[in-house]
């Protein structure tokens, strides 16, 4: 595991776990701290662990990982994240599980780009729809109707269940 966090130290990648399982917490604050400790710095990173949903509506569909990536979509969106001059500004954030599966969904987890956070910010009524999505735990409802789907993460169950990844690229 060491030298596969030197190799992605070497390409410029910031570590925030040990891709362990020390990514612990909320997703939806978790999300949310993507947004703002980790898009604001343009520096790449991944993590991994296993994070928790605070249910308030039992009838909601989704899992962590997208209830996590909505967060972040949300928060991005409310900020007007301006880079260090010549920092490209075109990212993706995701975070999925290797078991290809997220809570009683058939996506394994969800991923935005920086267009998609645009979308949200010149569309107040598709904001309204993603915060009160968020609230009610329905972030696959959200991310079906979202750029139709699109933004969804599937690839089957894999046979295996290490733990979540989450990550923040800049190309």
């Amino acid at each position: 595991m060491n030298q596969f966090l030197k190799e992605l130290r070497s390409l410029n990648y910031d570590c925030i776990s040990n891709l362990g399982y020390d990514l612990q917490g909320e997703a939806k604050i978790l999300g949310e701290f993507f947004a703002d400790e980790w898009l604001t710095s343009g520096r790449s990173c991944l993590g991994g662990g296993e994070t928790t949903v605070k249910v308030t509506n039992p009838s909601g569909k989704g899992g962590r990982n997208q209830e996590m990536v909505l967060a972040f979509l949300i928060r991005a969106s409310e900020k007007m994240v301006q880079f260090e001059e010549g920092r490209n500004r075109e990212y993706c954030f995701f975070s999925f599980g290797t078991d290809g599966q997220d809570g009683p969904t058939d996506a394994a987890g969800a991923c935005v780009d920086n267009y998609d956070v645009e979308e949200l910010q010149n569309n107040v009524g598709l904001y309204r729809e993603a915060k009160e999505a968020l609230r009610m735990n329905d972030s696959y409802v959200f991310f079906m109707k979202f750029r139709d789907g699109r933004c969804l993460l599937r690839c089957g169950l894999t046979g295996t269940n290490v733990m979540d990844v989450q990550g923040l690229v800049f190309e």
